[in-house]
Order: C-alpha cells, then structure tokens, then sequence
C-alpha cells in the first residue's frame, strides 16, 4: 500500500494596502514590484507629458516676463573705460597784467572715454556726473610770470580745494534701448599757471541715472593739462644751456608725483609712461 503524501498549500501572503494607495498617482503607477498595465502606463504618460507641458508654460511665461520688462525700462552699464588724450579742449589765456588781452588756445588734456551699453528697450537717461577728486599733485616749472590758462573742461577743479571734494556738475546725455554709445568726460583745472607742467588728479566717476541709481564708472589718473612736449623741450634747452634739470632743484618733487600716479589705483593717462622715460633720461627718477 502506498503511502499517502500529504502536500501543503502554499500560503499566498496577504497583501497590505496602503491608504496612501487610494491616491490616484500612486494608483496609476501600482505597488512596488508589480507591473504596469497598458492602461496605467499610458495614464502616467500622459501624466508626465501634462506636467513638463506646464513646466515649460510656467518657464515661458517668465522669460516672456522679462523681455516685456526689459522692453519698457533701460539697464545701462559700462562695456569700456579708457583714458585718452586729446588735443582740442577749448580754453582762454589771461594775462593778469593786461586782463581784457584775453586770447583763445588749445588745451591737451587726458580725458575719460567711456562706452556704454542699454540693454533695455527704453533709452536711458544720464543727468549729471560726479568726480570725486582724492588728489591733486602739480608739477610746478622753474619760470614764473602773470599768465594764466583757463580750460573749458566739463569739470573744473578748483585751485584751493579741500581733498577729497566730489564735483558734481550737470551732464545731459542719452543712450538708446538695445545700442551702444560713447560718452568723454573732461575734468581739469578751474585755471592753471603757464609756469606750470600741468597736474595729475587721482578721481573717481559716478553717473546719475534719470531712474534715481547711479552708476559707478571707475577709478581715474588723469594729467590736465597735458604738457610732456613742452617739459621735455625746457629740459633739452636748459641742458645745452648748461644748467639741466636737478633732482634738488624745483623738479625735486617729479618723481615723488610720478611714482604715486604710477602706483595709484585705477585707469592712467598714457602720457604718464612716457613722463616716467623723460624723467630717467635727465635723472629725475631712477
């Protein structure tokens, strides 16, 4: 007789669902382990599509926000500041001793040529500009005499002047939306001694918007006015005359004042790397 086998039913384990199954997501997607239907996969995929569709429409609408607010205000910034030398600042010589003998002349001076860009689509509106002058350092020739230079600068430092002084004057000036301009600003002094070589000024510019902010430009070593050929041609003629330049006589102070320029920060006239060279030729600075 053979004996009988007895076989255990295997025991199914129960299933524990969640209430958090009840959600329709998690419905759709099914518990772990189990596979998808047809029906639920394309319930999630039309899910999917619907919330990258409103991502991206979420996305759009504020990139079309941006461009709207952009097109209705102006954003300007510097692209490039520079300092150039020119050779047309207008300018008046006064002869103290003859005061109505007043003549006309041109000034040689270093400028700051600035250039800005609107990325806005409403221009924007500079109105006036400010200079903060740190310092001001001239370089006082050996001859004298009662005649005077007055420069037609837009910024005119004033010959006794407490330092640092921030000069602020009216600039009138616009740079269309989407486009780019250039914008030169002289600065120099109120009236200046022939007998002199010029002064360097140590400044720093701030534009004043029409929206209320201001815009910071940089930092500035300018020599106004400029006056390298002229230095270097007295120092040619008292040479062959016997009686050169001197590092104890009034051009003691030439390397002093170079030297600060030179290590001064921000942007510096060309003009002051070549005083350096004229001045090492005739022993003025090592």
């Amino acid at each position: 007789m053979t004996p009988r086998v007895h076989r255990r039913k295997r025991k199914t384990p129960h299933r524990i669902r969640s209430p958090l199954m009840r959600a329709p997501l998690l419905r759709t997607i099914g518990p772990t382990g189990q596979r998808m239907q047809f029906g639920d996969r394309v319930a999630l995929f039309g899910l999917i599509s619907s919330l990258g569709a409103l991502t991206i429409g979420v996305l759009t609408f504020f990139q079309d926000q941006g461009a709207i607010q952009r097109e209705i205000s102006s954003s300007l910034q510097v692209v490039n500041a520079s300092v150039k030398t020119v050779e047309d600042i207008k300018g008046q010589i006064i002869d103290t001793s003859y005061p109505e003998s007043q003549s006309d002349t041109q000034l040689t001076s270093s400028v700051i040529d600035l250039l800005l860009e609107n990325t806005g689509g409403k221009p924007a509106i500079i109105t006036s500009a400010t200079a903060t002058i740190r310092q001001v350092q001239k370089f006082e020739a050996c001859r004298g005499g009662p005649i005077y230079v007055s420069g037609f600068y837009q910024i005119k430092v004033p010959d006794t002047q407490d330092l640092p002084v921030d000069l602020r004057v009216d600039l009138p000036f616009s740079v269309d939306g989407n486009s780019e301009d250039r914008l030169v600003i002289s600065i120099g002094p109120e009236r200046s001694s022939s007998s002199d070589w010029g002064s360097i000024y140590q400044t720093e510019v701030t534009l004043q918007l029409g929206d209320g902010t201001s815009l910071n430009v940089g930092k500035f070593i300018l020599w106004a006015p400029v006056e390298l050929e002229s230095m270097a041609e007295d120092f040619e003629y008292r040479t062959s005359s016997g009686s050169p330049p001197s590092p104890l006589g009034c051009e003691k102070d030439y390397a002093h004042i170079t030297e600060q320029a030179l290590n001064a920060e921000g942007i510096k006239s060309p003009e002051i790397i070549d005083l350096v060279s004229l001045l090492r030729k005739y022993g003025l600075l090592l």
